[in-house]
């Protein structure tokens, strides 16, 4: 029996198939469970990464209105991180 994490992650993994499949992509599709700095920078030295892209996020109060997870993925990134 899967678990609550694991239904998750296959969760994103296919409606993230399914978006590539729409725009007619096929770029490598990593899902990690855990704080999100923590598995983009394990998904970025699994793949060797160069660049980190990713969305801007949710803005969090606690902050001043920064996005909530950019400070920590650039702080641990093995690579540059381009935010959109």
């Amino acid at each position: 029996m899967e678990s609550p994490d694991e239904t998750a992650a296959r969760a994103a993994r296919e409606r993230m198939a399914a978006i590539q499949e729409s725009a007619g992509t096929q770029w490598g599709i990593a899902t990690e469970t855990g704080p999100v700095a923590d598995g983009i920078r394990r998904s970025a030295l699994d793949y060797d990464a160069d660049l980190v892209v990713t969305g801007r996020g949710a803005l969090s109060p606690r902050t001043g209105g920064a996005r909530s997870n950019i400070g920590p993925i650039i702080l641990q990134s093995p690579c540059p991180v381009f935010s959109l």
